[in-house]
């Protein structure tokens, strides 16, 4: 069996999808990626430029800060 490692992500409650696209609004993006979840466990995706290789170095970058437990200020605060 392999080596297990345990991820330093966050485990604080959960926060309102609210607050974190208000945070979102004020952080003065260029370009944005939207993930989500509906109530009916279907996937919601939208991405605010037509570049597929930007909207995909985008989500690579915050996987790696996902797995690094790094989260900006703006995800807990809003």
């Amino acid at each position: 069996m392999g080596k297990v490692i345990e991820l330093a992500t966050a485990t604080s409650p959960n926060i309102a999808p609210e607050k974190i696209l208000n945070g979102a609004l004020n952080a003065a993006l260029t370009e944005v990626v939207v993930i989500g979840q509906r109530p009916d466990g279907t996937v919601y995706f939208a991405m605010s430029t037509a570049d597929a290789p930007s909207v995909n170095w985008m989500l690579d970058c915050a996987k790696r800060l996902l797995m690094d437990g790094i989260l900006e200020d703006d995800t807990h605060h809003g």
